[in-house]
């Protein structure tokens, strides 16, 4: 296409070069945003899908609150990455729950992994990752359920039950409390957005 060939020239020439809305597209082939961050239209959604895959499209969307904005921005909000620590005995734990988010009692047994006195367990999981423990496990949870939502077809239900919600009302408040949305919204609004391919 001689206007990507024309855009790479004039760059190369030391021209700036900067786009607004879709035009980050025309960019990104004509090479110029290779290895950087840019932001583009909501109506890019489905060009992001066919060519990065369905997972892609919707951490774009979220990354970007591309898309239906009505019920505010906490359905795009993802759960914050704590911040580097120097503790083992917290590490052991989250490793520990990164695997068995689902347990119950997930607390108790992540106190038992780390092998310190539950008070001192408490505070200095706080202390390194920002988070109360239970705290963290619902943020995982919830995240986990986010993502089975997006790409399956499993009943609401039977996702709170995957991640650890044997009670389908606490599930759904605890969710909503953490996303503005029911779960069943939450999938209508994402999944719309990767498209029509759902799998169980």
């Amino acid at each position: 296409m001689p206007t990507r060939a024309w855009l790479r020239e004039q760059y190369a020439q030391g021209a700036i070069v900067c786009s607004v809305c879709t035009g980050s597209v025309l960019l990104a082939e004509a090479g110029l945003l290779d290895g950087l961050e840019a932001t583009s239209h909501w109506g890019a959604v489905p060009l992001f899908e066919r060519f990065c895959g369905q997972e892609e499209a919707i951490r774009t969307a979220k990354v970007f609150v591309l898309g239906d904005r009505s019920e505010g921005q906490l359905p795009f909000a993802a759960m914050v990455r704590p911040r580097p620590y120097d503790d083992a005995a917290v590490a052991r734990s989250q490793q520990w729950i990164a695997e068995h988010y689902a347990t119950a009692n997930p607390v108790a047994r992540m106190i038992e992994v780390s092998g310190l006195a539950p008070r001192t367990f408490k505070r200095r999981f706080a202390a390194a990752t920002g988070y109360s423990p239970i705290a963290y496990v619902q943020a995982l949870r919830i995240e986990e359920a986010k993502h089975l939502l997006e790409t399956t077809a499993a009943p609401t239900d039977d996702v709170g039950v995957q991640v650890g919600y044997a009670d389908p009302a606490s599930f759904r408040r605890i969710f909503r409390r953490s996303t503005g949305v029911t779960p069943a919204r939450y999938r209508q609004r994402f999944q719309s957005m990767a498209g029509p391919k759902v799998s169980p």
